[in-house]
């Protein structure tokens, strides 16, 4: 499954090898190939520079297959929610980042927006999921 494999390695924080002619330890070009790297590779450019959040409890998934990671670029929080199968939507709570989150899908160009319901410090999104994936990206507050 292709988009099991791309959003694995989305929510590892891992980036593929892109198909290249005649090199034998990459997976050759070819229309089905790249067309699952073109869908994908805009998630991954949103992650360059990307280093791992590591606080306690700053990301959770709610019920259902999603799972959720956050990672740091320099210029924007990244919540990767992937692995979901055919589950429609995730509930996804964040500590400490909040805001209103840009959303980008595998295969889609339109932006989308989402907007938190805040509980108790906590920030909620519930993610509408494409494919079985969203990315949130979250501007820095500047000073």
């Amino acid at each position: 499954d292709p988009d099991e494999y791309f959003q694995r390695n989305l929510y590892m924080g891992a980036f593929t090898m892109v198909p290249y002619p005649g090199d034998d330890h990459s997976i050759l070009p070819g229309d089905v190939n790249e067309h699952f790297y073109l869908d994908y590779g805009p998630l991954f450019i949103a992650m360059r520079a990307r280093t791992w959040v590591l606080r306690a409890g700053v990301i959770k998934a709610g019920e259902g297959a999603a799972k959720a990671n956050l990672f740091e670029t320099p210029d924007h929080y990244v919540a990767f929610v992937g692995l979901g199968g055919h589950q429609k939507t995730a509930e996804i709570e964040l500590r400490g980042i909040n805001g209103e989150a840009k959303v980008l899908y595998p295969g889609e160009t339109s932006e989308t927006r989402l907007t938190p319901r805040e509980e108790a410090g906590v920030a909620i999104f519930d993610v509408p999921l494409k494919r079985g994936c969203a990315m949130l990206l979250f501007e820095k507050k500047t000073a």
